[in-house]
C-alpha cells in the first residue's frame, strides 16, 4: 500500500472527538461543526506563527498551543465560551485570539480557488502499527493573483477516512485529525481495512482545496481524466465540482506504432521560453503504470532524465511498455518544476501476450492503441559514445508511411549511456529490519580508471535517517544496499573517469523494499560488509583487551617479586648484623 511519499512529521496532531460527518455536515458560514475548528486554528496559527509552519512550531508557543486547544471548546459548546472568554484573569492572549475569532467570526469567501499538485502519498509500517499520510501544500490556481490569495495562508488540514467500497447509500467520514503539518503518523488499527481519505484545507476564511484519494493508486483514482470529482462535501451545498490535479504547461505530443508485435510509444513536446539559448534544458520524465492486467508481476514506475539544447527536439521513447496496461506519464523542467506536462495512454488489449516478453504481442490481429496523438515524424536522437558530453546527436531517419523508427526496439547498445542497472536481488535483514538490495550494471566504456557512484533517494520517508541524496562510491559493478524496509527508492549510477570532466548516469530504477513472507532472509554466506568488519572489530577489541590484561598481570607480578626479593634483603642484613652483635657481646 505504497505510493510516493513525502515525510512523516510526529507533531501536535490533536485528534479530535470521535465524530461521524455525513454528507449533510455543517456549511463554513456556521458557529458548529469541524469546518469551524479549523478556520479559528488557522487564525492562531497566522497569529503566532511567523515563520515555519507545523504542529511542533505552535507545540513551543504558548499562546498558539493555548488558542488551538481552545478552538475546540468554544465552538462546542457556546455556554462555556462565552463565561471563559469573560474572565481576563485566566483567558489570556492565546485564549482571546479564539474568542475574538469566535465573536467576529468572519463571513466564508469564495476561496476554493487552490489545488493540491499531486495525490497525497499513504504508506504502512505494519510492526509499527502506523500509517504515513503525507502532502504538498496547495498552489494557487491559474488566473489568481496575489493580491487575491494574500489572506489564504496559512492552512490547517482536516484529514477524514471511510471505508472504501462500492455502495448506493452516503457513507459517513470520520474525521481522523486536524494539523498544520503536511504530514501526519496514524494508528494503523483505527483505520478502516481499505481505507478512502479526504483531505481539506482550510483558511481563515473557508475551504481552500479538497482532494480525495485512496491507499494506493488504483482505477479508483481517476489519473486517467487528470481530475477528482469531489462529492459529499462537507459544506452541504450538494453541488459536485471538479478539483484539477495539474493543469500542464508544456504540451505533450505522444505517438506509438506496433512493428513487429512490439509496441514503440514516443514522447516530444516543446521547450519553455529560455533566456540562455546555449545552455542545455534538462528534463525529468516519469512514467508510472497506472494499471497491468495481470498476476504475474507488480505495476513499475521508472524515470529518465532527458537533455536538449533550445534549438534541439526534446524527445524520449518509452522503453518496457506491455500490452493490457494503463500509463501515467508527467515531464518536468528541472531548473522550474512549475513547467510541467502530462499525459495518459492505454496499450492496445492483447489475449496471446509472450510469457517471457510481456511487451510482444504473438497475435496477428492487435487493436490500435486507444491514444495515439501525432504531429508528423519527428527525429529519434540517439547518443553515441562519440558524441556525449558534445550535446550533438546521431539522427537516424524516419520511414514516413509506417510512422516509426526502424532503429528503436532493439536490444541496448553497450555504448550507449543505458548500462542495463538492475535488482538482481533482495534479502531482508531480522537482525537489522532492513533489506539488503543487491545491484549490478555494465562497465560502459574501457577507461583503466573509473569510480562508480551509487545514488539513492527515499521517495517515502524522505526525512528519515536515510532520506534525502545518498552517495557511495565503489570501483566494481555491483554493490549491496542495506535499505529500509516498506518503502520506495531511486537508483541510479554516476560513471567518474579520470579524463573527462562530467560524470555519466545510467538510467534510474525504482527500488520497492516491501517486505513480504516469501522475500528470503539474509544468508550467512551474504553477511554484509558492515557485519564483517563489525566482527573483524569485536575480534581486535578482545585480542587488545587480554593483550593488556595479561601485560597488567605480568606488572603486578613483577612488581611483587621485587618486593619479595627487597624484603628478604633486608631480611638477610638484619640477621647478619644480629649475630654480628651477638658474636661481639659473646667476645667482649
Amino acid at each position: 500500500m505504497e505510493i510516493y511519499a513525502e515525510h512523516r512529521v510526529l507533531g501536535l496532531a490533536v485528534i479530535l472527538m470521535s465524530v461521524v460527518v455525513g454528507v449533510s455536515a455543517t456549511a463554513d458560514n456556521s458557529k458548529a461543526g469541524v469546518l469551524p475548528i479549523a478556520r479559528c486554528r488557522a487564525k492562531c496559527i497566522s497569529e503566532y506563527l511567523k515563520g515555519h509552519v507545523s504542529d511542533e512550531a505552535c507545540q513551543k508557543i504558548r499562546h498558539c498551543v493555548s488558542c488551538w486547544n481552545l478552538c475546540e471548546q468554544i465552538f462546542s459548546d457556546e455556554e462555556v465560551w462565552r463565561d471563559t472568554c469573560k474572565n481576563l484573569k485566566i483567558c489570556t492572549h492565546g485564549c482571546q485570539t479564539a474568542c475574538d475569532f469566535r465573536t467576529k467570526f468572519p463571513a466564508q469567501t469564495d476561496t476554493d480557488q487552490w489545488i493540491f499538485p499531486e495525490i497525497p502519498a499513504v504508506t504502512t509500517e505494519a510492526s509499527k502499527r502506523e500509517a504515513y499520510v503525507a502532502w504538498s501544500q496547495p498552489i494557487k490556481a491559474r488566473g489568481l493573483t496575489d493580491h487575491e490569495s494574500r489572506d489564504i495562508l496559512p492552512l490547517i488540514y482536516v484529514l477524514s477516512s471511510r471505508e472504501n467500497e462500492a455502495s448506493t447509500t452516503a457513507r459517513p467520514w470520520k474525521v481522523n485529525l486536524q494539523t498544520s503539518s503536511t504530514g501526519v503518523v496514524l494508528d494503523l488499527f483505527a483505520l478502516p481495512h481499505d481505507p478512502e481519505f479526504w483531505l481539506l484545507a482550510v483558511g481563515v476564511y473557508g475551504t481552500v482545496a479538497t482532494v480525495r484519494f485512496n491507499s494506493t493508486i488504483s482505477e479508483n483514482v481517476p489519473w486517467e481524466k487528470g481530475v477528482i470529482k469531489k462529492s459529499d462535501s462537507l459544506t452541504g451545498s450538494g453541488k459536485g465540482s471538479w478539483t484539477l490535479l495539474k493543469s500542464s504547461t508544456i504540451p505533450v505530443l505522444f505517438n506509438m506504432s506496433i512493428v513487429d508485435g512490439r509496441l514503440h510509444p514516443r514522447i516530444s513536446w516543446k521547450h519553455p521560453v529560455v533566456g540562455h539559448p546555449n545552455r542545455k534544458l534538462e528534463y525529468q520524465v516519469h512514467v508510472l503504470q497506472t494499471f497491468w492486467k495481470s498476476d504475474d508481476d507488480m505495476p513499475r514506475h521508472w524515470a529518465r532524465f532527458v537533455t536538449a539544447y533550445p534549438h534541439e527536439q526534446p524527445e524520449l521513447n518509452l522503453t518496457g511498455i506491455v500490452y493490457n496496461a494503463h500509463y501515467y506519464v508527467q515531464l518536468e523542467l528541472v531548473s522550474n518544476r512549475s513547467w510541467m506536462g502530462e499525459l495518459n495512454f492505454t496499450t492496445p488489449k492483447c489475449e496471446d501476450v509472450d510469457l517471457v516478453e510481456p511487451e510482444v504481442c504473438e497475435s496477428d490481429d492487435v487493436n490500435r492503441p486507444i491514444v495515439v496523438v501525432t504531429q508528423g515524424p519527428i527525429p529519434s536522437p540517439r547518443t553515441t559514445k562519440e558524441n556525449i558530453g558534445t550535446g550533438e546527436k546521431e539522427v537516424f531517419d524516419v520511414d514516413n508511411k509506417s510512422d516509426h523508427n526502424f532503429h528503436y526496439g532493439s536490444d541496448v547498445d553497450d555504448s550507449g549511456l543505458d548500462w542495463n542497472l538492475t535488482v538482481t536481488s533482495r534479502e531482508f535483514d531480522p537482525a537489522s529490519g532492513q533489506v539488503v538490495v543487491t545491484l549490478k550494471w555494465l562497465a560502459i566504456f574501457n577507461h583503466s580508471k573509473v569510480i562508480y557512484n551509487v545514488h539513492w533517494t527515499n521517495r517515502i520517508h524522505t526525512v528519515h535517517v536515510d532520506g534525502g541524496q545518498n552517495v557511495v562510491n565503489t570501483s566494481d559493478t555491483w554493490y549491496q544496499l542495506r535499505l529500509r524496509a516498506n518503502s520506495e527508492y531511486d537508483v541510479y549510477v554516476s560513471a567518474t573517469y579520470s579524463d573527462r570532466r562530467d560524470p555519466v548516469l545510467s538510467s534510474p530504477v525504482s527500488v520497492s523494499t516491501m517486505a513480504t513472507e516469501n522475500m528470503p532472509h539474509v544468508s550467512l554466506q551474504h553477511a554484509s560488509v558492515a557485519d564483517s568488519e563489525k566482527e573483524i572489530l569485536n575480534g581486535i577489541i578482545l585480542g587488545v583487551t587480554v593483550v593488556s590484561s595479561l601485560m597488567m598481570v605480568g606488572i603486578i607480578v613483577l612488581f611483587v617479586y621485587k618486593k619479595r626479593q627487597s624484603f628478604r634483603d633486608i631480611m638477610l642484613t638484619k640477621t647478619a648484623v644480629a649475630k654480628s652483635n651477638s658474636y661481639k657481646s659473646n667476645v667482649g
